[in-house]
């Protein structure tokens, strides 16, 4: 199995579900565990991407399918990639470039020959134990800075976006992002068009956090030695590379632990999400629309606007149970009380809540310049 973003408690020798991404037990002596091996990589990385979709930033963050999902429900928390993902708000009239930055400091694994510990397959149940172990531990430090010009009208969206083409290419080296002088004169040439916002969401805390486009250019180019500063030494857990647990148990047991994503659910969990963030959007927007709204208007009105909220709260509730229950080895039949819920009528219609959400909203709007 690949890579996976460090979760607490893991460590070393600790047992890991892949099937529900829940940690289990630990079934190697805490000496090997001490004694681990330290390879120093004292590596730095910076990309960034114009945003176009949702697939961009998941392009960008390295976080996809199941653990997307997983991570914006809470279900697991990741810092910086994860925090980001789970606090993506409203993308209306904004036009983002989001950039990563990964300083790989040392990779933590066992020696050479090392055994898990004698009878740990009798002392507890499979369900317990899982799927997989840790046997490597990545520490360095993550930032995830999202810049975003917030665009007073939707008429100039594409103007914007195509300043931002025309300045850098879709995506690249974060440091060519950051050379002298080509933020400021993007920033001249969209100022009367819209404003520009920078957000941090890191693994560490850094003595100070930027809020203009030299404090940015600063973080990216120096993420290293401000890493540094704050007295981290290794940094700290980023990820974990998980080794099947049928690696090392003999054959007759090796069904036990046997772990195969279901290709037809992970076919199916794109559309799932893009359901589940068409709500997200579709809420946010109708909240930000109502809390523009005059301080007293027709009950009748504010009624019809609870009672949309209130309906795609319950249907993304629906979907978060769903998630927190799914068993990636199993069918997309999982998914069922999610879409049933998500269109209530037998109806599937593309966008439904978007669709409702803005109708509502126009036809609010009419009544309010009638009266």
């Amino acid at each position: 199995m690949p890579s996976f973003p460090y979760l607490i408690p893991l460590f070393l020798g600790m047992t890991f579900d892949a099937r529900y991404s829940k940690p289990g037990v630990d079934i190697f002596d805490s000496k090997y565990v001490n004694d681990a091996k330290v390879t120093d990589v004292k590596q730095t990385k910076s990309t960034y991407i114009v945003v176009n979709s949702t697939s961009d930033v998941k392009d960008a963050l390295d976080i996809k399918g199941d653990l997307s999902l997983k991570i914006k429900t809470g279900m697991i928390n990741v810092d910086g990639k994860g925090s980001y993902l789970k606090s993506r708000g409203d993308t209306v009239n904004k036009v983002e470039i989001l950039t990563t930055l990964q300083y790989t400091s040392s990779v933590h694994s066992f020696q050479n020959g090392i055994k898990p510990r004698d009878g740990w397959m009798e002392k507890f149940n499979t369900k317990v134990l899982g799927t997989h172990y840790v046997s490597r531990i990545t520490y360095g430090a993550e930032m995830v800075a999202s810049l975003r010009f917030e665009v007073f009208n939707s008429s100039d969206v594409q103007n914007v976006k195509g300043e931002v083409y025309a300045a850098f290419e879709p995506s690249g080296n974060g440091l060519n992002l950051t050379a002298e002088g080509k933020l400021e004169m993007l920033q001249k040439k969209v100022q009367d068009k819209c404003n520009l916002a920078i957000s941090y969401y890191g693994t560490v805390p850094l003595k100070s956090i930027p809020n203009d486009i030299t404090g940015f250019r600063k973080l990216v180019t120096t993420f290293k030695e401000q890493v540094d500063e704050a007295n981290l030494q290794d940094g700290i857990p980023m990820e974990v590379e998980l080794t099947p647990l049928e690696d090392i148990v003999s054959v007759e047991n090796r069904d036990k632990f046997k772990f195969i994503k279901n290709k037809d659910l992970q076919l199916r969990l794109e559309e799932f999400e893009d359901m589940l963030d068409e709500m997200r959007q579709a809420r946010l927007a109708i909240i930000g629309w109502a809390k523009t709204l005059p301080y007293y208007i027709k009950e009748e009105h504010e009624k019809e606007v609870g009672q949309m909220i209130k309906k795609i709260t319950e249907v993304t509730q629906v979907f978060y149970d769903v998630i927190w229950k799914m068993d990636l080895t199993q069918g997309p039949g999982q998914l069922k009380p999610a879409l049933e819920a998500y269109n209530y009528d037998g109806r599937a219609i593309y966008k439904r809540y978007h669709k409702l959400v803005t109708r509502l909203i126009q036809r609010l709007m009419n009544s309010f310049v009638r009266n």
